[in-house]
């Protein structure tokens, strides 16, 4: 009896849930939060003269994939099937980016909060891609997040490229001043490339899914049993959703405080980005949580097969 109750309460906080998602998200939501993000960029633009235009710039862009991605993402050919791949992507960059941070928390050997939530939160990452997604150290696995690895690199040999360029032209300023040896300045160069790198894969977090999504293979068309794995997808995807959830509720709450006090435009713009990030969980949980939604879902992957089986 416990257990039948416990059964009809989940049901009816999930039907809440789905309605209250319902009556909330538009197709308009993401464009509207771009667009008011955007206004303030160019704000800070006009009236302070660009003082932190470029740091806003950089916070709207990771804003473009979540918007993209719920445009898409429903009317590929095989949503189930792209959600459950591009989610794993998309966290291992995650993990990517979070190990690019260490040596610069090593280096300046100052172990605040911000170094304990990075380790909580690569912590976290790297269970839930394990024990959820199956991850393992060999090729096949690889080829499974191949999309994520290209991203990753093509983020670090950018990094190696500006920073390799920029040090040339500071080191001949050095050579001449004699402020720093080859080997410290060495080290400054690689902690430069460590830190762009993490910067260039973070704002890149999002592009596996929209690689998948928006350019899929021609395997990934095909039938498979992955196409069926519909429970599989659905808790793949809610522990994705709480540790983005989560990561992104501090990361925003804490860089809109303490940069927000002198550059008050900063704070909005994270706000923002914090509620596209829970717009967009809340789109694919309902879309994988809704029976009536999810029932279309598979609709569409009934439709993809059957024409595929016509041919």
């Amino acid at each position: 009896m416990a257990s039948n109750r416990n059964i009809i309460s989940q049901s009816m906080n999930l039907s809440a849930f789905c309605r209250m998602q319902n009556m909330l998200h538009s197709n308009l939501t993401p464009c509207a939060l771009l667009i008011a993000a955007s206004s303030l960029v160019l704000f800070e633009h006009v009236k302070r003269e660009g003082a932190f235009t470029h740091y806003l710039s950089m916070n709207v862009l990771t804003m473009l994939p979540l918007a993209i991605l719920e445009s898409k993402i429903l009317v590929c050919t095989n949503p189930v099937s792209f959600i459950s791949k591009a989610s794993g992507n998309v966290l291992l960059l995650h993990v990517f980016f979070l190990i690019l941070r260490f040596p610069g928390h090593i280096t300046d050997g100052i172990f605040d909060i911000s170094f304990f939530f990075d380790v909580g939160s690569l912590i976290a990452a790297c269970i839930i891609l394990r024990l959820c997604f199956g991850l393992r150290p060999n090729y096949g696995t690889l080829y499974q997040y191949r999309e994520a690895l290209l991203i990753a690199l093509c983020a670090l040999a950018t990094a190696v490229l500006t920073e390799g360029f920029n040090a040339y032209l500071r080191r001949q300023h050095f050579d001449q001043a004699h402020l720093l040896p080859t080997q410290r300045y060495l080290l400054v160069v690689l902690l430069a490339v460590a830190e762009m790198g993490a910067f260039y894969s973070e704002l890149l977090s999002f592009m596996p899914a929209v690689w998948i999504v928006c350019l899929p293979s021609k395997s990934a068309t095909g039938p498979s049993e992955e196409q069926y794995e519909v429970g599989g997808t659905q808790q793949r995807v809610a522990y994705l959703l709480a540790f983005l959830v989560c990561f992104y509720l501090i990361e925003d709450s804490v860089a809109a405080v303490v940069t927000g006090w002198a550059f008050p435009l900063v704070a909005p713009v994270h706000v923002i980005h914090f509620l596209l990030v829970l717009d967009f969980a809340c789109f694919l949980l309902a879309n994988l949580y809704d029976p009536a939604k999810l029932g279309r879902l598979m609709g569409s992957i009934a439709y993809a097969l059957s024409d595929i089986y016509s041919v």
